[in-house]
């Protein structure tokens, strides 16, 4: 029984340990093939995020340039407008000069009747006149002298209604071919009028369809925005469940000793004493910009704070503030970009799983085994502070200049 007890014993325990063997093995590879599993789908989610940003580039252009052309467009339908309102404006003069010069020929012609009238009446009294004998009208007239001058009053008249009737028909002459001249003139600015009117209907349509295109490319954006906003939030969780833990590997990217988030530490609460913003800690993470234009509790926002504080020279980057673009933009601002190391260098790596945002972070200490000590905001997209190490050939280093 004894012996047999001992035997008993000795299987269980070497089931045991068999047992304890093959599960730690399985426990091995479950948690290799999660990091894997986890990299690979944040790798995809980083392919879209990529590709989405190259999508929402391209709606933005596309705003841009329409908005443009809407512009050009709305200038030039306001200087087609501003033609159109001149032509109309010599239109209106010239059509009254027109009505001036047919009243003016209708009262002429007026004249001219009443001269006429006049005339004939002259010529019928001269012409009764005539019907009795010269000795008749001399001796009916009071003398000889009254007689010469009834005679020389009566042909003057005569001779001045003729001449009246012949000055009015010349000036009516003139008159009507300046009215044909006004009316040809009216003509031809009508029609100019009338193009630049059609002109300007033309760049409207153009305009309206401009506009059109513009707003479907604002639609795109804000759906593609939403799509962005998804893809984020998966990511931050990917990010929450792979970066979370104190060791890992993120595609190359290699840390350890994650101190796990600490919230704001010596970020500051608010940043309305020292940059007239008030966005700081005290702020849910995005929730505003701070002086150099990045959102406040992201990684950039931090790493530009603790540059600032170091009394390191760096400004607003305007819009080119993505962790994966300091690089380039803090050259713009006489900084030295190289693969260095050094205290109060800014790291960024922007490979792997942060290949569209990037990741920036302080250096802090240089370490014996070629790893180095950093603290950043926001590793695991909880806006918050820790502290970790990271291998040093692995990232980029900015060095900022001093004020």
């Amino acid at each position: 029984m004894m012996r047999k007890s001992k035997t008993n014993t000795m299987t269980i325990k070497l089931f045991c340990l068999f047992a304890v063997a093959t599960l730690g093995f399985a426990a091995f590879f479950f948690y290799n093939s999660v990091t894997q599993t986890d990299a690979r789908t944040l790798s995809q989610v980083e392919r879209e995020m990529a590709d989405l940003e190259s999508r929402i580039a391209h709606y933005e252009q596309s705003v841009l340039n329409l908005q443009s052309q809407s512009a050009t467009l709305n200038s030039e339908i306001s200087r087609l407008r501003t033609e159109e309102s001149a032509f109309q404006a010599m239109i209106d003069l010239n059509q009254m000069k027109y009505d001036n010069l047919v009243a003016e020929i209708t009262a002429n012609e007026i004249r001219i009747q009443n001269n006429r009238d006049a005339l004939g009446l002259v010529l019928a009294d001269r012409h009764l006149a005539r019907q009795t004998t010269l000795i008749e009208r001399i001796a009916g007239s009071r003398s000889f002298s009254d007689f010469v001058d009834t005679e020389a009053r009566a042909t003057a008249a005569s001779d001045s209604l003729v001449d009246t009737v012949r000055e009015i028909q010349y000036l009516t002459t003139v008159l009507e071919g300046q009215r044909e001249e006004a009316e040809h003139l009216i003509e031809q600015q009508t029609a100019q009028r009338n193009l630049l009117a059609a002109n300007r209907a033309e760049h409207q349509t153009l305009l309206a369809q401009t506009q059109g295109e513009e707003a479907a490319f604002q639609r795109l954006r804000q759906g593609a925005d939403v799509e962005r906003e998804r893809l984020q939030e998966e990511m931050r969780i990917l990010m929450q469940s792979v970066a979370g833990v104190p060791d890992g590997n993120l595609a190359g990217f290699a840390f350890r000793n994650h101190t796990g988030e600490q919230g704001c530490r010596n970020y500051p609460a608010s940043m309305a004493g020292l940059f007239n913003t008030r966005f700081g800690c005290n702020y849910r993470l995005d929730a505003g910009i701070d002086l150099w234009a990045l959102f406040n509790r992201q990684c950039v926002s931090y790493t530009a704070w603790r540059v600032h504080q170091n009394g390191q020279h760096i400004t607003s980057f305007g819009g080119q503030g993505h962790a994966r673009q300091w690089p380039e933009t803090s050259l713009a601002m006489g900084a030295v970009v190289n693969h260095t190391p050094a205290v109060g260098a800014i790291a960024v790596v922007r490979s792997g799983a942060f290949a569209t945002f990037g990741h920036t972070m302080y250096v802090e200490a240089i370490l014996d085994d070629g790893w180095v000590r950093v603290s950043q905001f926001n590793w695991d997209w909880t806006g918050q502070y820790s502290r970790m190490d990271i291998r040093a050939d692995s990232v980029l280093y900015i060095h900022f200049r001093a004020r």
